[in-house]
């Protein structure tokens, strides 16, 4: 089930919000008068990791994560890499199934996002 962090580092521009569980995580961003302008949610945390990302005005992009792990002696900083299609029936179903305890507004536009995606 996705539940909040509730000590999240926020970057210049925006307030985060961060929620995870043992396959996803969902970043939601937001402007300072509260409106979400993006999210990234990653999926498949323990496997083939990916993320899908929105961005209001520039629309999705769909990524491999690079965690850096390269095996040369120390861990470098995750990166997103181009990748192929999603499995969106998974990814649609595995939200669904982590969704129940987010926010309402934050679950229907992240599953109204994912529906657009996969249409």
């Amino acid at each position: 089930m996705l539940r909040e962090l509730k000590r999240v580092r926020q970057v210049t521009g925006c307030i985060r919000r961060w929620f995870d569980d043992d396959y996803m995580d969902l970043i939601v961003w937001y402007n300072f008068c509260k409106v979400v302008t993006g999210f990234q949610l990653c999926y498949d945390k323990g496997g083939y990791e990916r993320a899908l990302t929105w961005i209001e005005g520039k629309g999705f992009s769909h990524n491999r994560i690079d965690d850096g792990e390269s095996g040369i002696g120390w861990k470098a900083t995750p990166v997103l890499l181009p990748d192929g299609e999603m499995d969106k029936g998974e990814v649609k179903r595995e939200f669904d199934n982590r969704s129940g305890e987010l926010d309402m507004d934050v679950r229907l536009l992240v599953r109204d996002k994912l529906n657009e995606y996969c249409a």
